[in-house]
């Protein structure tokens, strides 16, 4: 489960294996014994082995993608105060969505504050585009506005999202039950 107390940054291993390798301490180094490359080029490809997101010969960039999808929820929920209930709510939920059905709406963005507006409404915490800012939450109000984010789009997103949530509840394929269930 997501903690926002513990750092979470991308360069941290995310296996199980927590070994933290500190190629930065090979620079300047020499040569292996094998003469193929240095220290620090043999380390850091072992350091991003290790992180479980390198394989020595490609990165996953499904994984890479998944990541920074993450950061930009965590960052939009951060701002708009979620509870680490909420957080870790809709963390585990935003790797449901297809985002490329998103990219005309405003991208990751839209589908993260989207997310935010619909876990916080379960808690009645509302904010839908078309009701009075008075009615709204004032900081999904605050936000959209930093965010530039076009209040029919925001109307769409949430739409969207909500009949892909649903979609997804109603499929009960192994795969989207483990991904829940892991808290991805």
């Amino acid at each position: 489960m997501y903690d926002e107390k513990l750092s979470e940054s991308r360069t941290g291993p995310d296996t199980r294996n927590a070994t933290k390798i500190h190629y930065q301490e090979m620079a300047g180094k020499g040569e292996r014994m094998d003469g193929i490359r240095s220290f620090w080029k043999f380390y850091k490809a072992l350091a991003l082995y290790n992180t479980g997101r390198f394989n020595l010969l490609w990165r996953d960039e499904n994984y890479e993608r998944l990541i920074e999808n993450l950061e930009i929820y965590d960052s939009i929920a951060s701002q708009l105060d979620l509870t680490d209930r909420q957080r870790g709510i809709g963390r585990s939920r935003f790797t449901i969505p297809d985002f490329r059905r998103y990219s005309q709406l405003g991208g990751v963005r839209m589908a993260a504050f989207c997310m935010c507006a619909l876990v916080c409404a379960e808690d009645n915490r509302d904010y839908y585009p078309t009701r009075k800012s008075e009615t709204n939450d004032p900081e999904f109000v605050r936000m959209a506005e930093e965010l530039d984010l076009n209040k029919r789009y925001i109307q769409k997103g949430i739409e969207r999202l909500r009949s892909e949530l649903k979609a997804h509840d109603n499929d009960n394929s192994p795969t989207s039950q483990q991904m829940l269930r892991n808290g991805v």
